[in-house]
């Protein structure tokens, strides 16, 4: 399985700005068929005014403010299950994607 990090502002998004259509058109249609981690600076409130609640559903972690709030949603069911801070409890990587970091 190949998983996908994307940042947010500047790459998925104009910076500070919500997502264009047309990538919320093509995005849409990546994050049903993909495993897809997204990662910003932002706090989760701004994020959510930049990318659409559809794609946010189908992804498998959103890491804001640089990684210190993690938001989860590993069966997809939900949107961005368990809020869990980096600061406050360890963190581990999913196995699969440390796995494909190593491998690249």
């Amino acid at each position: 399985m190949v998983n996908y990090v994307f940042d947010i502002d500047g790459t998925l998004t104009p910076s500070r700005q919500k997502m264009t259509k047309t990538m919320e058109v093509f995005f849409t249609e990546f994050v049903k068929n993909n495993t897809v981690f997204l990662v910003t600076g932002s706090n989760i409130e701004k994020t959510m005014e930049q990318v659409p609640m559809n794609i946010l559903t189908r992804c498998r972690e959103v890491y804001c403010e640089s990684g210190s709030d993690v938001y989860h949603n590993p069966d997809g069911d939900e949107f961005l299950l368990g809020r869990n801070s980096n600061y406050e409890k360890h963190w581990d990587c999913p196995v699969e994607l440390r796995n494909e970091l190593m491998n690249m």
